[in-house]
C-alpha cells in the first residue's frame, strides 16, 4: 500500500514538492522487505522529478516536485507506477492540494474614536485558510483573535491593524489597514429656551443650536435638581446639526417637569449640563362643543343636538327664555347633564347652549360654552292641562 498523506512545502512559485511514504506492497508481493523500483509519479499527467533513489525501501519517504502550471487544483490522484520482483503496478494516492493563502482586504473603519470600543475589522473566508494572527498598533484586540473577524478598542496612538493567514503550507504575506485616532471634540454648552405645544401628557423642549454639536443628550425629570428622571428620557439622543428641538410624551397632566440639555461634538466629546426649563402640562382641554339646531321639535319638547368632542365624558346643557332682556332658565335645565329636552311653552322662544364634561388631572372639569341655539316650540303644548 501506499500512504495518501500528502504535505506542500510551498516555495512561493508554481514548483510544489511532495513527501510521500511507501508501506509494504499489498498483492502479488508480500515480502516486507520486499523492494520497489518506482518508474514515474504524475499528477493529471505532469511528470513530477524524485528526489533520491528510485529503490523505496517499505515505509522510506521520498520527495517529489513538479509544476502545476498557473491554475492550482484542489484536489486529485497522484499515479504511481512502480515495479518490485516479479510484480508491476499502478498506485493512485488521493491528494489535497494546498497553496499558501493569499489575503483579501481588510474590512472596517480607518478612523475611529480615541478610547472607544467595538470596533471591528474582518477578512473573508478562504478554503485554504485555516486560522489568523491579528495584530493592532494604538489599540487592544478584545475578541476574535483567531478568526476572520476582530474586536477593538483604541488608545491615544494612530496605528495599524495587520493581518497573516496561516496553513500547512505556510503563512501569508502580512495585509495591513492604516487606523487615524481622533480624539474627543467638547462643543459649547446650549442655552435650553421655554417648552412650546404644551398640553396634557406632553410638550416640544427646544435649545439654542451650540457650534460644532453633532447632537444633544436631553434629561427630562420631575425634580428640578434630577434625581428623579422620567422614564426613557435621561441620556436620551436628541436633535441634529440642524434640529434643536424634541418631543417629549408620555407625562402626566398639571404636573411640573424640569429639562435640559448637553450638546455632542465629534468621537463623544459632552459638553456640560444646559439651564434649567420648568414646565407646566396642561389640565384643560381647548375644544368646546358646537351645539346644532334642534330636531323634533314640539309643543312640550324637542331634542337638542350638538357635534362630539373627543376625550369628553359627558355634557351640561342649559335651557332658557329670555324676555326683556331677562334670561330665564327652564326649571331643572340649568347644568343639566344633558339627554332629552323637555319644556312646556306657548309660542315661547328658548335658547340652550352646552358645556362638555371631561376628566382632567384624576377630577371632573367643564369647558367653555357653546353658542347659544334658538328653538320655537310648536303652539300646540297643553302645558300640562
Amino acid at each position: 500500500m501506499i500512504t495518501n498523506k500528502v504535505t506542500c512545502t510551498g516555495n512561493g512559485s508554481n514548483i510544489y514538492n511532495y513527501l510521500l511514504t511507501f508501506k509494504n506492497l499489498s498483492g502479488p508481493v508480500t515480502d516486507p522487505t520486499c523492494i520497489v523500483s518506482v518508474t514515474s509519479i504524475t499528477i493529471t499527467g505532469i511528470l513530477f522529478t524524485m528526489s533520491g533513489l528510485p529503490t523505496i525501501n517499505p515505509g522510506q519517504t521520498i520527495s517529489v516536485s513538479g509544476t502545476i502550471g498557473p491554475t492550482s487544483l484542489a484536489s486529485g490522484n497522484f499515479t504511481v507506477n512502480a515495479t518490485s520482483p516479479g510484480f508491476t503496478g499502478t498506485w493512485n494516492i488521493p491528494f489535497t492540494f494546498e497553496t499558501v493563502p493569499q489575503m483579501a482586504t481588510i474590512t472596517g473603519p480607518s478612523s475611529v474614536c480615541q478610547g472607544q470600543s467595538g470596533y471591528v475589522y474582518s477578512i473573508p473566508a478562504m478554503s485554504a485558510f485555516v486560522s489568523s494572527n491579528w495584530t493592532v498598533t494604538g489599540g487592544t484586540i478584545t475578541a476574535g483573535q483567531g478568526s476572520t473577524s476582530i474586536t477593538v478598542t483604541f488608545g491615544g496612538s494612530s496605528g495599524n491593524v495587520c493581518v497573516t493567514a496561516n496553513n500547512s503550507c505556510g503563512t501569508s504575506t502580512p495585509n495591513c489597514k492604516a487606523i487615524i485616532i481622533t480624539a474627543p471634540t467638547v462643543p459649547p454648552v446650549p442655552t435650553a429656551i421655554a417648552a412650546t405645544g404644551i398640553q396634557q401628557t406632553g410638550f416640544t423642549a427646544n435649545w439654542n443650536f451650540a457650534t460644532g454639536a453633532i447632537f444633544y443628550y436631553l434629561d427630562v425629570a420631575t425634580d428640578a435638581v434630577f434625581t428623579n428622571y422620567v422614564s426613557s428620557y435621561h441620556n436620551i439622543s436628541a436633535g441634529s446639526t440642524v434640529t434643536t428641538a424634541f418631543t417629549v410624551t408620555g407625562l402626566t397632566c398639571n404636573t411640573n417637569y424640569y429639562y435640559g440639555v448637553r450638546s455632542v461634538g465629534i468621537c463623544s466629546g459632552i459638553s456640560a449640563n444646559s439651564n434649567i426649563i420648568t414646565v407646566i402640562t396642561s389640565h384643560t382641554l381647548s375644544p368646546t362643543p358646537t351645539a346644532s339646531p334642534a330636531t323634533a321639535i314640539l309643543g312640550t319638547q324637542f331634542t337638542a343636538n350638538w357635534s362630539a368632542v373627543p376625550g369628553a365624558s359627558g355634557y351640561f346643557i342649559d335651557v332658557y327664555t329670555i324676555s326683556g332682556g331677562v334670561t330665564t332658565y327652564v326649571t331643572g335645565y340649568q347644568n343639566k347633564s344633558a339627554g332629552n329636552v323637555i319644556a312646556c311653552c306657548d309660542w315661547f322662544e328658548l335658547q340652550y347652549h352646552l358645556s362638555l364634561q371631561y376628566k382632567s388631572c384624576s377630577r371632573l372639569r367643564r369647558s367653555a360654552n357653546s353658542y347659544g341655539v334658538t328653538v320655537n316650540t310648536t303652539p300646540d303644548c297643553n302645558c300640562g292641562q
